[in-house]
């Protein structure tokens, strides 16, 4: 792996159509598939699990279905090291058909994806889940771009909770990222100002229509993109 941080997506409805994808999962996994409600959520549970075995697979150099998961103190997935499998990050996110996989050798690492549906009271669901800063700032913003703002701060905000390791736990309110369109993104910890330093946050290349983030406990990480699994 030449990058501290690698990035892969995949069409999951493209992928379960090109291939059987259950035989990769384990049996715990496709217990998770069967409980959701509609086959068309089944099947791309099943394709993003075996999107994400195939990719880790080859990062790591082992048989896909050798690769084992457990669940941390706060329920994020993490990979269970074994003699010939070292203990790197990864993280997970989908929204419809698209997913997005990380995997990191640096330091912890969060996505987010999110498809762009319009929102009925923009501001409300702002004032739910923004710090006042970030509410202002998406108020601020002109009425025919505040949608993908909104989308963008939201990802933002995901990725880096995601990240932490503590997910939802972490009040949203308490911190603050960036998200003009023409301004890179910034993190800031209201609660401690200094440990925001040690995150980066970068928005994600994707398809049209869609919004993505990445966060990663490493400044300096070599964040990089590549096409481990063939969806056709």
């Amino acid at each position: 792996m030449r990058a501290d941080v690698l990035v892969w997506q995949v069409d999951l409805d493209r992928l379960a159509a090109a291939r059987p994808t259950a035989p990769l999962l384990a049996a715990d996994e496709r217990e998770r598939a069967g409980r959701f409600a509609t086959e068309r959520l089944r099947t791309r549970f099943t394709a993003a699990r075996a999107a994400l075995r195939d990719g880790l697979g080859q990062i790591l150099g082992v048989p896909p279905d050798a690769l084992r998961f457990s669940a941390g103190p706060h329920g994020k997935p993490r990979l269970v090291p074994t003699p010939s499998i070292p203990a790197v990050e990864f993280n997970v996110a989908h929204s419809e058909g698209l997913a997005i996989f990380a995997c990191s050798v640096s330091g912890p690492v969060g996505v987010d994806v999110e498809r762009v549906w319009p929102i009925a009271d923009l501001g409300h669901v702002a004032h739910l889940y923004f710090s006042a800063s970030e509410q202002a700032a998406l108020m601020a913003s002109a009425p025919h771009a505040r949608l993908a703002a909104f989308y963008r701060c939201w990802t933002r905000k995901e990725a880096f909770v995601k990240a932490s390791g503590v997910g939802l736990r972490f009040p949203l309110d308490r911190f603050d990222v960036t998200f003009g369109a023409d301004e890179p993104p910034t993190l800031t910890l209201h609660d401690a100002p200094l440990a925001a330093a040690a995150w980066r946050l970068e928005a994600l290349p994707v398809a049209r229509g869609y919004e993505a983030a990445i966060a990663c406990r490493s400044t300096a990480a070599v964040i990089s993109t590549a096409d481990l699994v063939q969806a056709a």
